[in-house]
């Protein structure tokens, strides 16, 4: 009963304070104790100072999180081994990112008005096609499929090559 008490708090205490303003209401991304965990595993290692800028979390309280994450099991390392702007995020920034950019893409790209590469014969243009798309398929499985950079970024690379692949999908399937 209590190590549930323990993690009720742990989990509210590492709510980000920072607001982001999102259609017209404040939204707060909930880290999780699990996302705390493979942060602070391999190969990221994130240290207590790191976690408290994840956290957006007061300096002056690292002494009482790294107690609580101690109660739960979480110890973080006293270096952070790899960091990058993708560290910033929380996994739901990352996916929420993601979405965003994917839906901006979505409004904003005419697809009809893509020029395609001229083919002189359309049987060879048709297969090149599927050849591409099968090409791009099997790039975001390799992708889906590469633990270390999904733990990297966040979600936010996998995410991003999701995007990035359903634009030239959609550019091959409009022609």
């Amino acid at each position: 009963m209590k190590s549930n008490i323990v993690t009720n708090n742990i989990v509210e205490t590492l709510k980000p304070s920072l607001s982001v303003t999102q259609k017209l209401f404040l939204q707060r991304y909930q880290i999780t104790v699990e996302e705390i965990r493979r942060r602070t595993a391999p190969p990221e290692s994130m240290s207590i100072n790191t976690l408290t800028a994840l956290l957006r979390t007061d300096k002056n309280l690292k002494r009482d999180l790294r107690e609580q994450l101690q109660e739960v099991g979480v110890t973080p390392g006293t270096v952070t081994k790899v960091t990058s702007l993708c560290s910033k995020l929380s996994e739901g920034e990352a996916k929420d990112l993601c979405s965003s950019v994917g839906a901006l893409a979505a409004r904003s790209i005419e697809f009809k008005e893509v020029a395609m590469l001229p083919a002189s014969d359309p049987t060879v243009a048709t297969g090149r096609a599927t050849e591409f798309k099968q090409q791009l398929q099997h790039l975001a499985n390799q992708v889906r499929s590469n633990d270390q950079f999904d733990l990297l970024t966040h979600t936010l690379g996998p995410g991003m090559v999701e995007v990035v692949v359903d634009i030239f999908l959609k550019c091959v399937d409009t022609h």
